[in-house]
């Protein structure tokens, strides 16, 4: 019995042109290239762009910041106005009082049993408003503790020089003895 065979593809494997097997084999590579210009070409345009517009910002610098002088004093006026400037405005800018050392300082004063449950700044004083527990000592002389151990630490007390007690209530929460306080600390 002899086998038959229909081909229903009439074109062969063999008959694909070395011209159609060189394109296709190329294309990926055309079309990553063309991907990596239009990304450069974006990016060479954008950086063109932010040098002009420096360029031209400082092109268009206020004039008045250039001083108009004319002799030798003129200039020496402008000078010392220039320097009086700088200093008010590093003055403005350069905090007087360090608020981490202050908070730091009042940290480590502050017994276990004391809790702050707020803290107000301003540059004349610093109030403190908490609460002390009765826990190995009384809540009062735990208190006068902190308010001593504050007063020694040595950058608190170069800010502050009195500390003390402003108000306080004496309480109860689940039979344990409380002290609700506010320390002022002033100038």
């Amino acid at each position: 019995m002899k086998k038959i065979t229909i081909n229903l593809y009439p074109f062969q494997q063999g008959e694909e042109s070395l011209l159609n097997k060189t394109v296709a084999q190329y294309i990926p590579l055309f079309l990553l290239a063309l991907v990596i210009l239009v990304v450069l070409n974006i990016g060479a345009f954008a950086l063109a762009n932010v040098f002009e517009m420096s360029r031209a910002s400082l092109a268009n610098t206020d004039k008045s910041l250039v001083p108009s002088v004319k002799n030798i004093q003129d200039l020496k006026t402008e000078l010392e106005s220039r320097v009086k400037e700088k200093k008010d405005y590093q003055s403005i800018s350069t905090a007087q009082v360090k608020i981490a050392r202050i908070m730091a300082d009042i940290y480590a004063a502050m017994p276990k049993n004391i809790w702050l449950r707020s803290f107000s700044f301003d540059k004349a004083a610093v109030m403190l408003d908490g609460a002390v527990v009765k826990w190995k000592e009384e809540p009062i002389a735990s208190l006068d503790k902190f308010i001593k151990d504050l007063s020694k630490k040595d950058y608190f007390s170069s800010q502050f020089k009195s500390a003390g007690v402003k108000n306080y209530r004496k309480g109860k929460v689940q039979n344990t003895e409380t002290i609700d306080f506010t320390i002022e600390c002033g100038h």
